[in-house]
């Protein structure tokens, strides 16, 4: 994502980190791993951030229950608790503050990245 004039952080724990550089090739993603000791330390990272921008993790659901506004990529094989893709739901009844991005195929996620970096762009303009 190209959004200039936004500035994303990284809550990313443990060995997938690595792969944050490979992602991050205008290197202007902070990385708050080393701040994170427990969910207390994410809850309290969260709470200073405007939006969460994440998978289908502990996360959303942190997020989420902190009522902070969440976007959450969504598998096709996505958990129940997200709901079906048959039900064609981009919001969820767990968390008001959540919106849902589905992929549309298996694999491919460019779809639903397009999505959020629109939905992202409505926000700031």
């Amino acid at each position: 994502m190209n959004i200039s004039s936004t500035q994303f952080y990284s809550l990313q724990t443990g060995q997938i980190l690595d792969e944050l550089a490979n992602f991050d090739e205008f290197g202007s993603i902070f990385d708050l791993e080393p701040q994170i000791n427990s969910f207390y330390d994410t809850a309290s990272l969260i709470s200073g951030l405007d939006l969460i921008i994440t998978v289908e993790t502990a996360l959303a659901h942190l997020a989420g229950a902190m009522g902070k506004p969440v976007l959450i990529l969504l598998a096709t094989c996505a958990d129940w608790r997200w709901q079906s893709k048959a039900e064609n739901i981009d919001n969820n009844l767990w968390y008001q503050s959540a919106r849902l991005f589905r992929q549309l195929s298996p694999g491919e996620w460019s779809d639903p990245l397009h999505d959020v970096e629109t939905h992202i762009r409505d926000l700031i303009l």
